[in-house]
C-alpha cells in the first residue's frame, strides 16, 4: 500500500492546488465526505484519520420515542400470517393500495434554487422527504414518497378530487373503482408541474394480517 503524501502545485497566476496521492478508495471516500463538512481528517501514521463532525442518527430500534411506532417485541409470533397478492389475482388496469415515489428531483435540471422550488412543490402535494444515513463520502440517497392517494395534499388533493367526486365515491356506476383512472390524472399532473428524474408506482405485493 503506497504512503499517503501531499503535494502543493501552484500555476503561477495565482491559482494554487493541493494533490493528495497513495489514497485507498475507502480514504477516497472518507476524504470527500470531509471536504463536504460531515468530518474532519488529518494523516497520522502515513493513513488518512477521520473523526465525524456529528453524532450518528439513533438507531430507530433502540430509540424509546419512536415506541409504540415501533412496537417492542413480544413472547408470541414474531410473524402473523403473511398474504402475498400475486399479479394473477389482479383485474387489469386496477391499481391498489399503491404508493408514490420521486428520485433525482430536478432531474437534468438541478441548481440550488431549482431544488428549494421543486421540493416546496412536492412538500406541498403531500409528499415525504426520506434521505439516508450519509455514506463514507458523505452522500446519501433521497426519496420523495407519497404513501397513498389518501394522503394528497394541495393542488394534488383537487385531482384526486375531481376523480373520487370530492372523496365521496371511489367507485363509477360499473362498481368498480376508480384507482386507475385516479392515479392516471395524479401522473399527468406530476408529470407537468414537477421536475424529477424517475417516478415509480409500487403495489402492495405481500401483507401482514390478523384474525
Amino acid at each position: 500500500m503506497n504512503k499517503i503524501s501531499v503535494g502543493v502545485r501552484s500555476s503561477g497566476r495565482g491559482s494554487n492546488s493541493i494533490e493528495i496521492t497513495g489514497l485507498t478508495q475507502q480514504e477516497a471516500d472518507q476524504l470527500l465526505s470531509a471536504v463536504r463538512g460531515r468530518s474532519w481528517f488529518t494523516v497520522e501514521g502515513d493513513r488518512l484519520k477521520i473523526s465525524p463532525r456529528h453524532l450518528p442518527l439513533p438507531d430507530p430500534v433502540h430509540d424509546e420515542k419512536m415506541i409504540p411506532f415501533w412496537r417492542q417485541h413480544s413472547n408470541g409470533p414474531a410473524q402473523a400470517e403473511m398474504v402475498p397478492r400475486v399479479f394473477s389475482e389482479m383485474s387489469p388496469g386496477v391499481i391498489e393500495y399503491a404508493h408514490i415515489t420521486i428520485q433525482s428531483l430536478c432531474g437534468y435540471d438541478y441548481t440550488p434554487e431549482n431544488y428549494i422550488r421543486e421540493s416546496e412543490k412536492l412538500l406541498s402535494y403531500g409528499f415525504i422527504q426520506v434521505r439516508s444515513k450519509r455514506g463514507e463520502d458523505g452522500g446519501f440517497w433521497e426519496m420523495w414518497y407519497l404513501p397513498g392517494v389518501w394522503c394528497a395534499k394541495g393542488d394534488l388533493k383537487e385531482v384526486v378530487d375531481r376523480i373520487t367526486n370530492m372523496g365521496k365515491s371511489w367507485v363509477d356506476p360499473q362498481g368498480k373503482r376508480k384507482n386507475k383512472e385516479c392515479f392516471d390524472a395524479i401522473l399527468g399532473f406530476l408529470r407537468l408541474h414537477v421536475s424529477f428524474g424517475t417516478l415509480d408506482i409500487s403495489v402492495q405485493r405481500m401483507c401482514q394480517v390478523a384474525d
